[in-house]
C-alpha cells in the first residue's frame, strides 16, 4: 500500500505492507523505498512493513533549508502519522545512521535496531559550509541533471566500491539497481546534493557523525547487524557493534554485497523475522 504522510514541511512518500509489529526499513543513498521490494513481500506475513522514501529520494521532496537534516524527525513524524507508538527501527548503509539516530533522539520510541551493512555514519562535515563547498554542490547538482540518476551514479566512485562493484557485476542485479534509480524525481535528488553546501543548524550538532557514535553505549535495546561476505567497507562495523552496543546480534552472509537486501533477501528476511520475535515483547 501506498500513501503519503504530511510531516512538517513537506509530504513523505510511504509503502506500507503487512499487519502486526511495526518494523521501519529505511534506504540508502540514491535509493528509495523500491529496495526494500523484497522485504516488503516477505515480512508482510509477520510484521507491518514501513518503508518511506527519504527527503529528496523516490516520491519526497528535499527542500533546501535547514529542517531537511533531521531525519529522525521525519521518521517519528511518519509514525506520528500512522498512529504508531514504536516500532523497530532499521537502516540500510545511508538509512542506518538515520536509524541509530532516531533511537538516540527518541528512546521511547525504539524496540530495536535492524543495520543492514551501515554504521554510526562517515566523517563530520563542518556545520557551516564553505562557499567552495556550495560550488561544488551546485555543480553536482547539474550534472545529474543532465545525465540522469542512471547515468550519473554510474559514474561516480561508489559504484565500484567493494560491495557495490560486485553486486552491479550480476547483469540482473544491475537491472534491478537501475529500476530503483529511476524511481527518483531527478529534481528532487539533485536539491539533495545541493543540501551539502546549506548551513547545519546548531541545535543539530548532535547528529554530527562523531557525536554520535560516542553515544552508541546509550542504546539500551537490541541491535541486529547483517553484512555481506563482499562488503569489504562495513565487514569491520561488525567488531565495533559488538564492543559499543549493549546488546548486539551480528551475523555475516555468505556471498552477500553491499545490496545484501536484494541479493541475500531470504536470509535477511530470516534474520530479521527471528529477531523481531525474539524481541518484541519488550513493547512498552
Amino acid at each position: 500500500m501506498m500513501s503519503s504522510i504530511a510531516v512538517d514541511d513537506i509530504a513523505i512518500h510511504v509503502e506500507v505492507s503487512g499487519s502486526g509489529v511495526p518494523v521501519v526499513l529505511l534506504h540508502g543513498w540514491f535509493m528509495n523505498s523500491l529496495s526494500f521490494e523484497r522485504q516488503l513481500d516477505g515480512l508482510a506475513g509477520q510484521f507491518q512493513v514501513i518503508v518511506p522514501d527519504l527527503r529528496g529520494h523516490g516520491g519526497t521532496p528535499c527542500p533546501l533549508t535547514g529542517r531537511s537534516f533531521d531525519r529522525p524527525r521525519d521518521v517519528i513524524g511518519v509514525l506520528d502519522g500512522m498512529g504508531i507508538r514504536q516500532a523497530f527501527l532499521g537502516g540500510h548503509s545511508m538509512g542506518g545512521p538515520v536509524a541509530i539516530q532516531t533511537a538516540l533522539d527518541y528512546p521511547d520510541r525504539c524496540l530495536g535496531l535492524v543495520l543492514l551493512a551501515t554504521g554510526p555514519g562517515p566523517g563530520d562535515r563542518p556545520l557551516k559550509a564553505r562557499p567552495e563547498r556550495r560550488r561544488e554542490c551546485e555543480a553536482e547538482a547539474k550534472r545529474l541533471l543532465e545525465l540522469g540518476p542512471v547515468v550519473y551514479f554510474h559514474s561516480m566512485d561508489v559504484a565500484r566500491a567493494p560491495g557495490v562493484r560486485e553486486f552491479l557485476a550480476n547483469d540482473s542485479h544491475r537491472r534491478v539497481f537501475d529500476t530503483i534509480l529511476e524511481r527518483n524525481n531527478p529534481v528532487w535528488l539533485a536539491d539533495s546534493l545541493r543540501l551539502g553546501g546549506i548551513d547545519v543548524p546548531p541545535e543539530l550538532e548532535s547528529h554530527l557523525t562523531s557525536r554520535r557514535r560516542a553515544r552508541l553505549s546509550e542504546i539500551s535495546v537490541p541491535v541486529l547487524f547483517l553484512v555481506g561476505t563482499m562488503d569489504s567497507t562495513f565487514l569491520p562495523v561488525a567488531d565495533l557493534v559488538r564492543r559499543e552496543f549493549r546488546y548486539p546480534t551480528v551475523h555475516v552472509l555468505d556471498s552477500a554485497s553491499h545490496m545484501l537486501m536484494i541479493d541475500a533477501g531470504e536470509q535477511v528476511n530470516r534474520a530479521i523475522i527471528e529477531f523481531v520475535e525474539s524481541h518484541q515483547t519488550c513493547a512498552r
